[in-house]
């Protein structure tokens, strides 16, 4: 993630259990067969990207790009817009 900006050296895994008891609003899953009995949530959406685990960096990178995309493409439009305020 360095690559591309992201220092993440400072984070630790934690195991899905950790977030047992809060209420999403959406949760993506992704290589989990069933996490709703693992989180509560409004949405639980699969989004069918493989766990890169077993890949090379060439394999994180490709799933490193489909996650970015999929932000883009399905979380960008849930994300209210500011109004434009004009001040003067």
């Amino acid at each position: 993630m360095r690559e591309v900006g992201y220092d993440l050296s400072g984070h630790k895994p934690r195991h899905i259990s950790h977030f047992a008891g809060i209420k999403f609003d959406y949760v993506a899953k992704m290589d989990v067969p069933d996490l709703g009995d693992m989180v509560t949530a409004k949405w639980i959406v699969d989004w069918n990207i493989p766990d890169p685990a077993q890949g090379g960096i060439a394999e994180y990178r490709k799933i490193r790009q489909m996650i970015a995309d999929k932000i883009r493409t399905e979380l960008q439009p849930l994300v209210p817009k500011k109004p434009n305020i004009k001040r003067g």
